[in-house]
This record gives structure tokens, C-alpha cells and sequence, in this order.
């Protein structure tokens, strides 16, 4: 599928980090936008509400945790929601439960493992 031009309307965002002394970082992140497809004029309102947990392993990878809904992009190689991402990358409405790996040294989502569902943006707002 090919890329989709987007435009992105943002109504209201609000986002907060809290890093606690055991080595967590929580950032919450509440917002509401809507995404067109330019090419179609097809859209989606978003409404995040999201709260994501970072923790650091022991090799410096970060593990984050993911509840609640959110707009997310990945990038080609990163494993995502269908598995490795391919060229052009991809872009998922994350509703659920989601807990994933980034190897800060390869810049790369190593795992991605979700308990909920992963709506892919072209496949909603695509021709």
C-alpha cells in the first residue's frame, strides 16, 4: 500500500512525565485531533488517552508498556503490531495493552507483543 498524505488537526493535547526513584519513567499522554487523508478527504477523531511505563534492562534496552489509546508510528524494520514493518513504515490506532522493546543502540523496536487492537491507518482512511 502506499503512503498516505495526512493532515493532522490537533484540538487538545496535554501530556505529563513523572520519573520515579526505582529507575521508571510514566508519561500520560491525553489528546484529541483528527486525521484526514488529503488525497480522499476520508478522517478519523482521535481521542488519546494514554499511559506509557519505560524501565531500563539490564542490557539498555528500554521496555515500555502501553495502556490505553493511542496513534502510533513505526518505522521500516521495527517490529510491529503485523510484525516486522516494511519499507515506507506504518501507522496503528493502538487500543489495549502493549509492551515493547526499543534497543536504543540499533534504533529499533526489537519486540512487540499487544494485548488489544492495532487498527492500521491506511487500511481506515486508505482509497
Amino acid at each position: 500500500m502506499h503512503a498516505l498524505s495526512l493532515q493532522v488537526q490537533v484540538e487538545f493535547a496535554f501530556g505529563s512525565v513523572t520519573q520515579f526513584s526505582d529507575g521508571r519513567t510514566v508519561y500520560t499522554d491525553h489528546a484529541d485531533f483528527t486525521l484526514t487523508n488529503v488525497e480522499t478527504g476520508a478522517t478519523h477523531h482521535q481521542n488519546t488517552n494514554a499511559t506509557f511505563t519505560d524501565t531500563y534492562t539490564a542490557d539498555g534496552d528500554v521496555l515500555e508498556v502501553l495502556d490505553g489509546r493511542y496513534f502510533a508510528g513505526f518505522f521500516p524494520g521495527d517490529q510491529g503490531p503485523d510484525g516486522e514493518v516494511g519499507d515506507g513504515g506504518a501507522s496503528f490506532l493502538l487500543f489495549g495493552h502493549f509492551e515493547y522493546t526499543y534497543d536504543p543502540d540499533a534504533d529499533l523496536i526489537t519486540s512487540f507483543q499487544a494485548n488489544g487492537s492495532a487498527i492500521d491507518l491506511c487500511q481506515l482512511l486508505g482509497p
